[in-house]
C-alpha cells in the first residue's frame, strides 16, 4: 500500500498538483501514520519531488526566475516559523486545519473551473 500511495502522490507532484494533498490523508487513514509524521513525510518527499520538477520545468522554459526567487523566500520563512508552531499544536487541530484547508481549495477549484 505504501508503494501505491507513494507513487501516485509523485505522479501528482510531477504534474505540479501537490502530491501532499493526497499523501497526508493516505498515509493517516491507511497506514495509520499521526498527522505530524504524515506531514513531515510529505516535506521528506517534497524534496526529491520538486528538484525533478523544477529541472523538467526548466529544461521546458517554464520557469521565471524573478518571481520564484521571490515566492521561495517568502515560503522558506514561512515554513521555518509554521514548523516550530505545528510542531507544538495537538494532532486532532491539525488535522482540522488541513480538512480546512483541502475543502477551500476543493470548493475553490470547483468555483472557479476554467477549461
Amino acid at each position: 500500500m505504501a508503494i501505491v500511495i507513494g507513487a501516485v502522490s509523485g505522479i501528482l507532484a510531477g504534474m505540479g498538483l501537490g502530491g501532499g494533498s493526497l499523501l497526508i490523508p493516505a498515509l493517516i487513514l491507511f497506514l495509520n501514520t499521526s498527522q505530524k509524521g504524515a506531514q513531515a513525510a510529505n516535506m521528506i518527499g517534497f524534496v526529491p519531488a520538486a528538484a525533478v520538477s523544477i529541472i523538467a520545468h526548466r529544461k521546458n522554459k517554464l520557469l521565471d526566475f524573478k518571481k520564484i526567487y521571490i515566492v521561495a523566500l517568502s515560503g522558506v520563512i514561512a515554513s521555518v516559523v509554521f514548523a516550530s508552531v505545528s510542531v507544538r499544536v495537538d494532532d486532532l487541530l491539525l488535522k482540522k486545519i488541513f480538512a480546512v484547508f483541502l475543502t477551500v481549495m476543493g470548493v475553490y477549484e470547483i468555483l472557479n473551473r476554467r477549461e
